[in-house]
């Protein structure tokens, strides 16, 4: 779902530049915003390391999930998960759509 999201990430963020009316690019937004996708995403693999993410999908685990602590707690961390995914799925997809310009560029 995280991939499908960073794939249509653009869509997303053209959608709520028109729900708020942000017409105009700012240079300190842009520089903000990334700066929180860091964060998020510096955060996400911390989680994905405390909570065994990887060992979770790699071995067969018969007794589920368990989790004694707060469904905020557990919504975070998974969410900041997906940020790791999300980010990484529409910057690589941004760097294939370069490269693909600059071979068509090329190719004049």
């Amino acid at each position: 779902m995280a991939v499908h999201i960073g794939m249509s990430w653009r869509t997303i963020i053209n959608e709520v530049r028109k729900m708020t009316g942000i017409t105009s690019y700012s240079r300190i937004r842009t520089i903000a915003l990334r700066v929180i996708a860091v964060l998020i995403v510096v955060y996400g693999v911390q989680a994905s390391f405390e909570r065994g993410i990887l060992y979770k999908l790699t071995v067969y685990n018969p007794f589920g999930w368990n989790y004694d602590e707060s469904s905020i707690g557990f919504l975070i961390d998974h969410l900041s998960i997906m940020g790791i995914y999300i980010s990484e799925t529409h910057y690589v997809l941004k760097f294939v759509r370069k490269q693909d310009k600059a071979m068509v560029y090329k190719g004049r």
